[in-house]
């Protein structure tokens, strides 16, 4: 089916980026519609609906690319070839160097995105709190792992 309408005027990979970086640097409810979208490349409230759908829309694929990117730290801990202790060892050392370095803002957007949230975002603070559960879960079953192995 042929595309109607403009073709859009702004790198979509790149606002992803930029929008990464200012929810994970102020937090998704605090972080603004116009600050999103200047620091998107200044697009237009038409593009920035038409590509995202909504602002909690948007944060949801900032948090999957998080996921994707940054969020591999977390990686080893589903590894089952490694034993659990270097798996949990791998995770707290890539964790705490991802979440200090100098590269992207400090911390981690799945604890510090929705962590000063009004009660009307629940769902994004859900979306984040479903995220830690499964990280504390693959702690959960190293250890479990760990014990069975003696």
């Amino acid at each position: 089916m042929a595309r109607t309408g403009r073709p859009r005027e702004f790198d979509r990979d790149k606002a992803l980026d930029a929008a990464l970086t200012l929810f994970w640097t102020q937090g998704y409810e605090p972080t603004s519609l116009n600050q999103l979208k200047t620091c998107m490349g200044n697009i237009s409230p038409a593009s920035f609906y038409a590509a995202f759908g909504s602002k909690e829309a948007l944060f949801r694929e900032v948090v999957q690319r998080y996921l994707e990117t940054y969020g591999q730290v977390m990686a080893p801990l589903w590894d089952e070839t490694l034993a659990p202790r270097d798996a949990i060892e791998q995770t707290l050392r890539r964790s705490a160097r991802m979440q200090t370095t100098r590269s992207h803002p400090t911390g981690c957007l799945i604890v510090l995105g929705a962590s000063n949230c009004s009660p009307e975002n629940e769902p994004v603070q859900t979306l984040l709190a479903a995220q830690r559960e499964r990280s504390r879960k693959g702690l959960q079953a190293c250890v479990a792992r760990a014990v069975a192995e003696g």
